[in-house]
């Protein structure tokens, strides 16, 4: 297939579809977001007073250089560094408040910019007439080709692919402020642990076939506790909830050549606490040892970046990697291409076939890497089910001798987007 091809027959109708759910836009639930606007006003105003009285009067807990000021010059905080300056950006404070957990500014001035940050976008977003949310979906706004998103043409609405869906109890949700219209519902699909079964199949092209002998063998195959329990030296049947988020870091980070530093810091921003420099290279080590087929994976890529600096995916993605090919960042991002790429093309296409066989008002709203969101008639559910079925029937031929793998859907159905079931 030429370049030309997919955009005949793929990027071009997902741009149509695209655009036809940024017109019809989201309803929300405009009380809900008022009463959750006041609650995070008032949480914010009372977080600034308490940084004052820290600091002093006249402390601006949004000026960056107010802030290092007084952790790094003051204080005399560690600094933390990213791309070689000192920052305070939330990485940074999360890693400081790791090291001083009892650390009064640091945990204020964390819950003061979160609660800031919903206020001032998607809480005082601009809403149409008609109590919706819209937004512009851009068919080619990332590296990987996943799809991004942004405010409408017309400068209302917001990204509705980062509505924090408040999984970690730290962090507030905002999905449940989405909701269908009256005597419709939410039709939502998941691709179910897609990564790390695309990383699977492409493991066998270099002999290693035991990730993927697991997901045959085992309908019930969790590939997250299966990563944690050779970590922690115990039955996959007794792995915590604890002990399979660190396998869920050692999947997601683990899968592309990280170091034990880059560990930690996903770790970090993930709110997964006691991974320290040994634990991540221990995970390194396990994960290594388990998958002998990572490191030649990883081999191959790099000696491709230093052939032509070209890959492809099987659904015909073109990526060429301008930076530098000895970097290690351009390795980790050229090994995540592949798996990060095809998910997001296989929910592309799921979005795009659904929007060509529904029939109005049933149309797909959102997508979200691995999601995507259907509104219907609440008498067309099983209907809009079986389709959404069909449609993420994608046969992804990533081996040459293996039959091609179709990524399994869960589908829920809920009045909001938060609580589908």
């Amino acid at each position: 297939m030429t370049l030309f091809d997919l955009y005949q027959t793929h990027v071009h109708p997902l741009s149509v579809a695209l655009a036809a759910a940024s017109n019809r836009g989201v309803l929300i639930d405009v009380e809900a977001r008022s009463k959750l606007r006041n609650q995070l006003s008032k949480k914010a105003k009372q977080c600034r007073g308490e940084l004052e009285e820290i600091v002093g009067e006249g402390f601006n807990p949004n000026s960056s250089k107010q802030v290092m000021e007084y952790l790094y010059e003051k204080e005399k905080y560690p600094a933390v560094y990213k791309d070689g300056k000192r920052t305070s950006g939330e990485a940074a404070l999360l890693k400081l408040l790791k090291k001083y957990p009892e650390d009064l500014f640091v945990s204020k001035l964390l819950a003061y910019r979160r609660d800031s940050k919903l206020l001032s976008t998607f809480l005082s977003t601009e809403l149409d007439e008609n109590n919706c949310i819209h937004t512009s979906y851009n068919t080619s706004g990332t590296d990987t080709f996943r799809i991004s998103s942004s405010k409408s043409l017309w400068g209302s609405g917001a990204n509705l692919q980062n509505i924090p869906a408040g999984k970690r109890r730290d962090r507030i949700g905002l999905r449940h402020l989405l909701i269908a219209r009256p005597g419709c519902s939410f039709v939502k699909g998941d691709l179910v642990q897609a990564e790390t079964m695309v990383v699977a199949r492409i493991l066998c092209r270099y002999g290693d076939h035991t990730l993927w002998e697991q997901y045959r063998d085992n309908s019930n195959f969790d590939v997250h506790k299966w990563a944690a329990a050779p970590i922690f030296d115990v039955p996959e049947d007794d792995v915590t909830s604890y002990q399979r988020s660190v396998g869920k870091i050692a999947n997601h980070s683990g899968n592309y050549c990280a170091g034990p530093g880059v560990l930690q810091q996903t770790a970090i921003l993930w709110g997964v606490e006691g991974i320290d420099y040994r634990l991540a290279k221990r995970i390194i080590d396990t994960r290594r040892k388990a998958l002998p087929g990572l490191a030649k994976w990883w081999n191959a890529v790099g000696k491709k970046l230093r052939k032509d600096r070209t890959l492809t995916t099987c659904i015909g993605r073109r990526r060429i990697f301008f930076d530098r090919v000895d970097d290690n960042s351009t390795l980790r991002a050229a090994v995540a291409f592949e798996a990060q790429s095809v998910v997001g093309d296989v929910c592309n296409i799921i979005f795009r076939l659904l929007y060509e066989r529904l029939k109005l008002p049933s149309q797909p709203l959102l997508q979200v890497h691995d999601e995507v969101v259907v509104e219907c008639p609440d008498e067309e559910i099983e209907h809009v089910k079986a389709e959404m079925q069909k449609a993420a029937v994608v046969p992804l031929n990533l081996n040459e001798n293996i039959e091609p793998l179709v990524i399994p859907i869960e589908i829920s159905v809920g009045r909001n987007w938060r609580d589908c079931e």
